[in-house]
């Protein structure tokens, strides 16, 4: 038996161990270049069986210390070698199973004492009115790699029981309009107020600003429903909605007149009315125009052309005893998800997959937010973010400028400066919150 353990932890094992190391960081970096993070992450990262590799390098490094007697003058820097090694593992595992990253947006004018998790998370909250339950795990998905999982969902004095499944995931997604001669079904198209056009299918919905303008959709939020009945579109608003000919428009300017409020025609709240193309209608701000109905077309989610554009979909299905439901989360690593909210046997459903909050001891307020641009282009030059520290607790306000390679350092937490929203009013900052295991892997160094 001491023979066996003297091989194992042996100068050979421990060659043919680092060997098997290069290889999978090597390995690693192809895996990631090729597809993605995730995929490195699960294939080997975060791998089970690369964590027992650097585990047994570790212990054979501290056993070679005392087979070889390493603490002798004379062997000074083979000891540090080793030493150094096993410093470096264990600021490897502190980054890896303590430390986090994330983003912080923050607009002008405005604090947050919160970050977006870079890494993803199925998050699940169910409730029946007085009791819940909540789940939240990290979940590393990728099409190479299905990291299946079967939750077992211990609601109280339900009487079925209760699991969630993991059904398929699809990678850098984006939602485009497929017209097809085999394809039964059509799409309006409404061009909202940016002139772009949102197709809108049966069961689906938009946004018009905070207000939904869903076609056909059961369970539509509060909003515009559009409803087609023989052949025929119409619509019924929880508000207010005024409509316009575009012909008396144009006839209008043409005469020299300007268009007033007092020339368009009020349709009342909740009353069902016929949707006409070519006319301009305004609500709560926000206008569009029933452009016309597109035959033989769906929206469907097909894969983006290029590698990082559109988002991840992880399908899960619920079960509740003999009934069951297929969802689609929208999300993936790095994306502020959506939540699908849904009644099912008696229960309210909230789930999410995606970046998740992480609550800050303290807040970040943006004062300023500057971006300059080459002259004669509106590509930018340099960008940066006039900031104030708000720590309450520890009596703490202080103004910090974060520019690139400008960083600021509070709390344990590292604050870089990496976009900006597209209107140029907030920040963007990637968030670190690792200088326990930065530190001690510099040590290591």
């Amino acid at each position: 038996m001491d023979k066996i353990i003297g091989q194992f932890f042996s100068m050979r094992m421990m060659t043919i161990g680092m060997f098997l190391f290069l290889i999978a960081i090597g390995a690693a970096t192809f895996i990631e270049s090729a597809y993605d993070v995730q995929t490195a992450k699960l294939f080997v990262y975060n791998a089970t069986w690369f964590e027992i590799l650097l585990v047994y390098l570790a212990i054979n490094l501290i056993s070679n210390i005392f087979k070889y007697d390493l603490f002798r003058k004379e062997k000074f820097a083979t000891l540090l070698f080793h030493l150094s090694f096993i410093v470096i593992l264990i600021g490897a595992g502190i980054t890896r199973f303590i430390s986090f990253e994330g983003l912080m947006l923050i607009r002008e004018g405005s604090s947050s004492n919160f970050i977006y998790s870079s890494d993803p998370f199925l998050w699940m909250k169910i409730n029946d009115g007085k009791l819940q339950y909540v789940y939240k795990e990290k979940s590393y998905q990728s099409p190479q790699y299905f990291n299946r999982f079967n939750i077992d969902v211990e609601f109280p004095n339900h009487k079925t029981p209760i699991t969630v499944t993991f059904e398929n995931f699809r990678e850098n997604m984006v939602d485009s309009l497929v017209i097809n001669d085999s394809i039964s079904e059509s799409v309006l198209d409404i061009v909202t107020d940016g002139m772009s056009s949102n197709y809108l299918g049966k069961n689906g919905f938009i946004m018009l600003g905070d207000l939904s303008m869903s076609f056909d959709k059961k369970d539509a939020m509060p909003g515009i429903e559009v409803i087609e009945e023989n052949k025929k579109y119409y619509f019924k608003s929880v508000l207010d909605i005024a409509f316009l000919p575009m012909a008396k428009m144009r006839e209008a300017r043409q005469n020299g007149f300007e268009v007033s409020d007092s020339s368009f025609t009020i349709v009342p709240a909740n009353s069902k009315t016929l949707l006409e193309s070519a006319t301009l209608y305004k609500v709560q701000g926000q206008q569009f125009v029933f452009k016309g109905l597109i035959k033989n077309a769906k929206k469907m989610l097909v894969p983006a052309s290029k590698k990082n554009e559109g988002i991840d979909y992880l399908t899960v299905k619920v079960t509740d005893g003999e009934k069951s439901k297929i969802v689609d989360l929208a999300g993936g690593m790095g994306q502020i998800p959506s939540s699908e909210i849904f009644e099912f046997n008696g229960l309210t459903y909230e789930l999410e997959y995606g970046a998740t909050k992480i609550d800050l001891p303290f807040s970040i307020a943006c004062r300023d937010f500057q971006l300059d641009r080459y002259p004669g282009s509106d590509a930018p030059s340099s960008f940066a973010s006039e900031v104030t520290v708000l720590d309450p607790k520890h009596n703490v306000k202080e103004d910090h400028r974060i520019f690139m390679n400008n960083v600021i350092d509070y709390g344990g937490y590292r604050f870089f400066q990496s976009a900006y929203d597209p209107d140029e009013k907030g920040t963007r900052l990637s968030v670190n919150h690792d200088a326990l295991g930065t530190n001690v892997t510099y040590i290591g160094y």
